[in-house]
């Protein structure tokens, strides 16, 4: 009986989404340092209403892959499992959108049509599964993990996706095999790159961009999102939970930032006032996960005056270190 698993681990950085946390992950897995494309594409933020949740995301989110990686279409077929397991043969990962409505795991299954886009890193023809990651455990969506699911189950979940999850060419959320691109070249992050990173969180609230507009944007953007919290983040129906996925963007945004930081040679100080901002920011993310498990007011006050607060200290370290680390 055949088995092959191509290199892959949860990535340290970058977990909000799965897509991100799949290409991370391989890179991660294959010992190709990233911390040039994290600088280079994922410190500018932006603030967006997306039906009636307003949400802050990065500018470049979920783009890099179509430089960093070969990418193959999933082609025709009547036989899903060999045509998974044979580009593995060939080391390429396997990007399906898939039905978890039709997994058995209790820890992935879900009562509805739920589709969402998993990474297939490995096969074992002896317990005849596959070895796949994405957003693992109750309530979905919550932690980054691996699993073994049956081939059946990975073919009928592939086969019952619904029709409007089932994207062309170059959307990521398209069922296709990649493989990483050594021949590319990630841009140089200079000094000057550190330092505009910085100043970019400052740049006027209302600005266009590669032909959008973004009504607000950079660090003012966290302010948005704390004014509106109470109102907009909290989902406006009887549930009224909040948008969890705005806490994570804030949490890796700082994550990120750190790392510009400590490239840019900040004293240690500075670096050790910026890292609590980042531990806190961890501690309002585990905060607001107990808020939609308990409703309780006073669990969502505290996530409101934490935000504030870091908010508040975030924006003066920032710009001391754009008076003082001039390149």
């Amino acid at each position: 009986m055949a088995q092959k698993i191509l290199p892959y681990k949860i990535p340290k950085m970058m977990l909000t989404y799965p897509y991100n946390a799949f290409y991370f992950g391989i890179l991660e897995a294959n010992n190709i340092d990233y911390t040039d494309i994290i600088l280079n594409d994922f410190l500018e933020l932006y603030y967006f209403k997306k039906s009636a949740i307003h949400k802050i995301d990065f500018r470049n989110s979920g783009m890099f892959e179509f430089n960093r990686f070969s990418s193959i279409e999933f082609p025709e077929t009547n036989d899903i499992v060999k045509t998974i397991k044979d580009h593995i043969n060939n080391g390429y990962y396997a990007i399906l959108m898939l039905n978890q409505k039709y997994f058995q795991n209790e820890s992935v299954h879900a009562t509805w049509d739920y589709c969402h886009d998993w990474l297939i890193y490995g096969y074992n023809d002896s317990s005849m599964q596959f070895y796949c990651s994405s957003y693992i455990g109750t309530g979905h969506g919550e932690t980054m993990g691996i699993i073994k699911l049956g081939y059946s189950e990975i073919e009928t979940s592939f086969r019952k996706v619904l029709p409007r999850y089932i994207k062309p060419s170059p959307s990521y959320f398209r069922s296709h095999f990649i493989k990483i691109n050594l021949d590319w070249k990630e841009k140089e992050v200079t000094p000057d790159t550190l330092y505009n990173n910085v100043k970019k969180m400052f740049l006027p609230k209302h600005f266009a961009r590669d032909g959008y507009w973004h009504p607000v944007a950079g660090i003012y953007s966290l302010d948005k999102l704390l004014r509106k919290i109470k109102k907009v983040n909290i989902v406006k129906s009887k549930r009224k939970t909040i948008y969890i996925q705005n806490i994570r963007i804030i949490y890796e945004f700082r994550q990120n930032v750190l790392l510009c930081l400590k490239r840019m040679n900040i004293d240690q100080t500075t670096i050790a006032q910026y890292e609590t901002i980042v531990n806190e920011t961890y501690k309002i993310l585990l905060l607001s996960f107990k808020y939609n498990q308990n409703r309780n007011r006073n669990t969502l006050n505290t996530v409101y005056e934490k935000l504030k607060k870091e908010n508040k200290d975030e924006r003066k370290i920032l710009k001391l270190i754009l008076k003082t680390y001039k390149p």
